[in-house]
């Protein structure tokens, strides 16, 4: 997927800090500050930065109907690609995974759930995730089964409801380290 044209990164480092990157040219554990990370100002290398983050985009920077209040330091969420433990229903689709990186209301505020029950509308595999101790995976949950019914009616006060209970899970998880 390309990026929103104009959006850019600013002075977001989320990406820097949370996912794995697993190159030839550079390795970073899950959970831990890249080395060349200026917190607050982006990347000390951007120039010369290695392809795989050049290459990548956060969903803020790919989702042209998210609004700047969803840039990940602003929202509490990094919105990322999912190409593992897709459902059998979902074979030929990316789904969706939101890394909770904030409080608990990032994603139990209206707009949040607005957004992921037009995603589980339109049939899209999501995933909600909180992040482990440095150098360790997250846990992960896929979501629309128990989404769905209230997605599909609009019920926010059931998605509510269930997203508290997976956050509870989620939070309460292990951990594995990455290998």
């Amino acid at each position: 997927m390309k990026a929103v044209r104009g959006r850019k990164c600013g002075q977001c480092t989320v990406c820097c800090r949370i996912p794995p990157i697993v190159s030839d040219a550079f390795v970073k554990p899950a959970n831990s500050v890249c080395e060349h990370c200026v917190e607050g100002s982006g990347c000390a290398i951007y120039a010369e930065r290695p392809k795989v983050c050049a290459e990548w985009y956060c969903g803020w920077r790919m989702f042209e109907d998210l609004d700047d209040a969803w840039r990940p330091d602003r929202s509490g969420v990094l919105i990322v690609e999912e190409t593992d433990d897709i459902p059998w229903r979902f074979r030929n689709r990316i789904g969706v995974k939101f890394i909770i990186d904030g409080p608990d209301a990032c994603v139990l505020n209206k707009k949040f759930i607005l957004f992921l029950a037009g995603l589980i509308s339109r049939d899209v595999a999501c995933f909600l995730s909180v992040a482990g101790p440095p150098g360790h995976g997250f846990a992960k949950m896929f979501v629309n089964e128990r989404l769905e019914r209230a997605a599909l009616t609009g019920d926010g006060h059931a998605m509510v409801e269930v997203l508290t209970d997976v956050l509870k899970t989620l939070r309460g998880g292990t951990f594995e380290a990455e290998r």
